[in-house]
C-alpha cells in the first residue's frame, strides 16, 4: 500500500465559529478563497460534494463528517488517482477561532507542493473573513 501524506495548516481569526463555518459551507463564499471554486453540497454525511469552477470544471466527492462549527470532512476525487481527504477543524479560543486544515492523500504532494496549493487558500480564507467582519 502506498504511503499517506498528511499536511496540516492552521491560523487564528477574530471571526466567530458561525462566521468561519458559513465561509466553509456557503458556495457563494467559497469561491473567494478556494481558487475560484464553488463548494456545493447539502453537507449531510454520505452525501455528495462538488467543487465547481467557472470554466465548467467539476470535481466530485463525498461528505465524510459534519459537526457544525467543529469539523467538516470530505473526500474529493483526483482523476484516476486515489481520493484526497480534506478536513477542516474549528475551535473557539480567547482571540476568536482556530482554523485547522488537514489534507491527507495517498502518494500525495511534497510538503512544498502542498504549501504552494493550500497556503494561498488559507490566506484567502483569512482575508475573506476579515472582509466579512469589516463590511
Amino acid at each position: 500500500m502506498a504511503p499517506i501524506d498528511c499536511h496540516r495548516f492552521a491560523f487564528i481569526t477574530v471571526a466567530s465559529l458561525d462566521q468561519v463555518w458559513a465561509a466553509l459551507t456557503d458556495s457563494e463564499l467559497s469561491r473567494h478563497y478556494l481558487l475560484g471554486l464553488d463548494v456545493v453540497s447539502d453537507w449531510m454525511p454520505g452525501g455528495s460534494v462538488e467543487l465547481r469552477g467557472p470554466d465548467g470544471i467539476s470535481i466530485p466527492g463525498q461528505v465524510l463528517s459534519v459537526e457544525r462549527n467543529q469539523t467538516l470532512a470530505f473526500a474529493i476525487e483526483q482523476g484516476v488517482g486515489p481520493c484526497r481527504f480534506i478536513t477542516w477543524d474549528l475551535r473557539q479560543c480567547s482571540d476568536g477561532t482556530v482554523v485547522r486544515l488537514t489534507v491527507d492523500e495517498v502518494d500525495g504532494d511534497s510538503e512544498d507542493e502542498a504549501e504552494d496549493t493550500w497556503l494561498p487558500v488559507l490566506s484567502a480564507l483569512q482575508s475573506q473573513l476579515d472582509r466579512l467582519l469589516s463590511g
